[in-house]
């Protein structure tokens, strides 16, 4: 793949009496970069954080056996091995945390095909358009 066919390569293209003059540079900044000089690298969210409902923006959250066991092997890291099955003290453990971090309901729910735990349903009861509901 040449250059010009990647972003790797600025072209200025110009016609003139029906000839195109192409004029390419070598840019080391991606375009946003070059537009925008002075605005702060965006942060980037950090891998396998233990959900929160502010975090989340929302009234449930499903996080899944892989995510839950990753959050687990992330918090224990020092204490020992990493863990590769879903077992009853990591649930225990998820539950614990989860009411910790402000979600009224954690429920691990199985799998529809083969009645293993899929993951874990965190929720909280709704806050917005209550009122209104009452109300109208």
């Amino acid at each position: 793949m040449k250059e010009y066919q990647t972003q790797l390569a600025m072209q200025e293209i110009q016609v003139e009496h029906r000839v195109y003059l192409v004029h390419t540079q070598q840019i080391t900044k991606s375009p946003q970069q070059l537009a925008s000089k002075d605005s702060q690298p965006k942060t980037s969210r950090e891998k396998f954080a233990f959900p929160t409902p502010k975090a989340t923006e929302s009234n449930e959250c499903f996080c899944d056996t892989e995510r839950v066991i990753a959050i687990y092997n992330k918090e224990q890291q020092k204490q020992s091995a990493k863990r590769k099955k879903m077992t009853v003290k990591i649930q225990q453990w998820f539950e614990h945390k989860a009411l910790a971090a402000g979600w009224k309901i954690a429920k691990f729910v199985p799998h529809a095909h083969n009645n293993r735990i899929a993951g874990c349903m965190l929720s909280v009861p709704p806050t917005k358009g209550v009122i209104d509901a009452t109300t109208h």
